[in-house]
């Protein structure tokens, strides 16, 4: 687990802005992929920590969330998840981490089945127009990058021997508009960010949805 990056600060800002006037105090939140903690951590602003499930693949994630007082559950996306939710959060490119067709239908079925009847999943993606640079090098982390037939594929280690690799597929909005739909939901917000509503999402790095039933 590598810490938060400013993509990362970005969107838990951006979700602080969503949420500042809205009464979800009482609510149950599904935090999928929750990685460093960052977004729960934001929730657990306007709700209590009892309130909010967290989901990761990573077993060390899992334990490093229980530690800091939240609901933590070892799960491949959906695979452990039972009951309903309100709000269903899924950011920093999770659904990225989806790379066949199959798989990304299946995935939103599953958010239809565990979101209430007037809930909202909100989740950000990696469109095909993201610019990659080939090497990053960052807060003693180094990021190198290769972009090829629609993916991207991630090795990032550091000078104190860490190393991990990741692979994401780019989306376009057409292609993610057309999964959602096949799972009989609707797309209700298109944000670049939560200050920007969009109504032309075809050429933007990264985008914001809203879904509802």
């Amino acid at each position: 687990m590598y810490p938060p990056k400013e993509d990362s600060f970005f969107l838990s800002e951006t979700l602080e802005k969503f949420f500042k006037n809205k009464n979800i105090k009482n609510k149950k939140f599904l935090d999928m992929g929750s990685g460093s903690g960052i977004q729960a951590e934001t929730l657990a602003k306007f709700t209590a920590k009892k309130n909010i499930t967290c989901a990761d693949i990573d077993k060390e994630v899992v334990e490093f969330l229980k530690a800091r007082g939240f609901h933590a559950i070892h799960s491949n996306l959906f695979s452990k998840i039972k009951g309903k939710f309100d709000v269903i959060i899924s950011t920093l490119d999770t659904v990225n981490y989806i790379l066949r067709d199959k798989e990304i239908e299946t995935f939103f079925k599953n958010i239809k089945n565990h979101i209430s009847d007037n809930g909202v999943f909100i989740f950000d993606f990696n469109t095909k127009h993201k610019k990659v640079p080939a090497v990053i090098k960052k807060n003693g982390f180094v990021y190198n990058n290769i972009v090829k037939n629609g993916h991207w594929e991630i090795k990032i280690t550091s000078d104190e021997g860490y190393s991990e690799k990741h692979t994401e597929r780019f989306y376009n909005f057409e292609e993610m508009k057309n999964a959602i739909e096949k799972a009989k939901m609707k797309i209700t917000g298109i944000y670049s960010d939560f200050n920007n509503k969009i109504s032309g999402p075809e050429k933007e790095e990264r985008l914001i949805l809203t879904v509802e039933k």
